[in-house]
């Protein structure tokens, strides 16, 4: 009788998912498929792609990459350590100049070399 209970309760629950998730969707026709892969802020992003000196190990990574994960309105952030390039996908609210990046990386013992913007992510 437990196992009928917790499978009930389970239905249950997607069943309260399911149409919460159908209340999310736009009512201008969208489908659910694509609300749910097309995130609300795509579209709405811009990739930064910054030539960093001086990130030569995993370490190095980790430490970049967090600091600048904290920075509100940042998505995503990878790095390319052969090339030294970190890449960065970031709402416009994130604000990243090269200014900061420059201040944020010689903070962390790293020499920021360029910066320039691509495509959204």
């Amino acid at each position: 009788m437990k196992k009928l209970l917790t499978v009930t309760a389970l239905v249950a629950a997607i069943g309260t998912l399911s149409q919460g998730i159908q209340n999310l969707v736009p009512t201008n026709g969208g489908s659910l498929t694509n609300f749910l892969v097309s995130p609300a802020w795509a579209g709405k992003t811009q990739t930064y792609h910054m030539r960093v000196d001086g990130i030569t190990c995993p370490f190095c990574v980790k430490t970049s990459e967090k600091a600048l994960r904290k920075i509100p309105g940042v998505k995503r952030v990878s790095t390319n350590l052969k090339k030294g390039v970190i890449t960065v996908c970031a709402s416009p609210s994130a604000h990243i100049t090269s200014g900061k990046m420059r201040t944020l990386f010689t903070k962390k013992g790293f020499t920021f070399r360029s910066m320039s913007k691509g495509r959204s992510c």
